[in-house]
């Protein structure tokens, strides 16, 4: 028996070696470009306002964004998503847009103008390849400390069977309003939950978390929509009658899909990642 393990596990690093490497390297092998970057990418980040601006509430607010950015490998870049800013929650009904640069070693810059609102500067730097692809990138405003991560959303068009399967991950936040039979706020918020999704726009699921100091078990039934450009929106009710809407982005391919997230429930600012949980039989699926 222990022979037949060794055995499979031998088999299992051979299988994924190539794929490591391929990953290790991904910059080393060529140098960067314009090109690097083309297509669209899903995002998640969090962060904090350090000044007051127009129409904000006063400094510090938290905020957590979600939403698609498109790149044209040849310098321009648009975003479109949903932010929560101190939880306020507003949709953008036209794309901010702006340039970006590309490094040979990797390293990235954008200038990203939002309709009616302030001009972001961001720097970060370009991982992987092909959907493996991935753009780590900070704030570098003195008036924000933001991060994002930007993952390649999947090569063809997304719908509701894009999501089937049991996915996992964790999230993380704070409640920054006073909802009844709470203390008072802030109230820091960590989350671990599984979702099981029917391919149909329906999922199940359970968490344990845990918000500020008191932990809470629960299962939940819910309601999602795919769009073709890969956004995802749910409806999620617990088996106490409470109802969580979030919002994010569908990436990766096979057991390598996530979901990035926020929840767009007023008073709160969470994100986070759901990952496919992988299955023995489905190892090299999507390699």
């Amino acid at each position: 028996m222990a022979t037949r393990k060794t055995g499979w596990t031998l088999l299992l690093v051979a299988l994924l070696f190539p794929l490591l490497i391929a990953l290790g390297t991904a910059n080393a092998s060529s140098d960067c470009s314009l090109g690097t970057l083309k297509g669209t990418y899903g995002f998640v980040g969090h962060g904090t306002i350090l000044a007051q601006l127009p129409g904000l509430p006063p400094p510090p607010a938290l905020t957590a964004g979600s939403g698609i950015a498109t790149f044209d490998g040849n310098g321009n870049l648009s975003v479109e998503g949903t932010q929560n800013i101190n939880g306020a929650i507003s949709t953008s009904t036209e794309p901010a847009t702006g340039t970006y640069t590309v490094n040979s070693d990797c390293t990235y810059s954008d200038e990203l103008t939002v309709p009616g609102g302030p001009v972001f500067h961001e720097a970060g730097t370009i991982t992987g390849q092909g959907i493996f692809q991935e753009i780590h990138i900070i704030d570098i405003d003195p008036w924000f400390i933001n991060v994002l991560t930007l993952k390649k959303t999947p090569s063809s068009e997304c719908s509701l069977e894009t999501l089937k399967g049991t996915y996992s991950g964790g999230l993380q936040g704070t409640f920054v309003g006073q909802f009844p039979g709470f203390p008072p706020p802030p109230l820091p918020w960590a989350e671990i939950t599984t979702h099981i999704y029917d391919g149909e726009g329906h999922f199940t699921g359970e968490n344990t978390a845990h918000l500020g100091g008191a932990i809470i078990r629960g299962t939940f039934t819910g309601t999602y929509t795919v769009n073709s450009n890969c956004s995802y929106s749910a409806e999620l009710k617990t088996n106490t009658g409470v109802v969580i809407n979030d919002v994010g982005t569908i990436t990766g391919s096979g057991t390598f899909r996530e979901v990035q997230e926020i929840w767009s429930v007023p008073g709160t600012v969470v994100s986070g990642t759901l990952q496919k949980t992988a299955r023995r039989a489905h190892i090299a699926e999507g390699l």
